[in-house]
């Protein structure tokens, strides 16, 4: 049996971006500025999603790329609005937006090496096996806390998920309490959105940190 979720229905675009991010916080901020310059476009944000992927190992330069969910097409015009985006907000090393990859459905626009990271990233989204997500339905209207089964149902996450090694009187069931801290990254795994927690002192929180120690910012 298929599962249909907010990010594994139909798809109407997927395309990738490849500002060479070093960091998970770089890209954070690239991606809140491309949900941003696409909401400004006027995307429906019910249908949008930007997430990370770390790219480029094969070529020994690491780093971070997004992919872009959207329910209508993207032209080649906004795409690159996007780059330029990018170029112009000082979040990349890029100063224009030919130096930024694009990719999408196998065609590529751009700077050739970051243009194979952009593809890359939007494969793995198109096929449901990674990618972090940062914007995603619901993502941005969380409260600081509430109940996993709220969590569920307000946002296009699929599952919370409890890390091995956890006490026993702690369960990730319908009812226990999540504080987000503002920062909720889950991730896709075949194709489902899953956000991994861990207990603290009054509730579970998401497994990754607000302020990642930088050694392992791609991990």
């Amino acid at each position: 049996m298929t599962t249909t979720t907010a990010l594994a229905t139909e798809v109407a675009l997927v395309a990738g971006v490849d500002a060479a991010a070093q960091t998970l916080a770089q890209a954070d901020l690239q991606a809140g500025a491309v949900a941003q310059a696409l909401l400004a476009s006027g995307m429906d944000p019910g249908g949008l999603a930007v997430l990370t992927h770390v790219v480029g190992a094969a070529d020994h330069y690491p780093h971070v790329a997004l992919s872009v969910r959207t329910e209508r097409p993207l032209g080649a015009g906004l795409l690159l609005h996007i780059a330029e985006t990018l170029a112009v907000a000082d979040l990349s090393h890029a100063e224009q937006a030919e130096e930024i990859g694009l990719g999408s459905e196998g065609r590529t626009l751009g700077l050739p090496a970051l243009a194979r990271g952009a593809l890359a990233a939007a494969d793995e989204l198109l096929h449901g096996s990674g990618g972090r997500a940062v914007c995603f339905p619901g993502g941005a209207d969380l409260p600081e806390v509430l109940t996993v089964c709220e969590l569920l149902d307000r946002s296009a996450i699929d599952e919370v998920r409890l890390l091995g090694g956890a006490s026993e009187d702690w369960q990730a069931g319908p009812d226990a309490r999540i504080r987000t801290r503002g920062h909720v990254r889950p991730c896709v795994r075949a194709g489902r959105l899953v956000l991994d927690v861990q207990p603290a002192a009054d509730a579970l929180v998401p497994f990754e940190s607000p302020n990642p120690t930088p050694c392992c910012a791609f991990h």
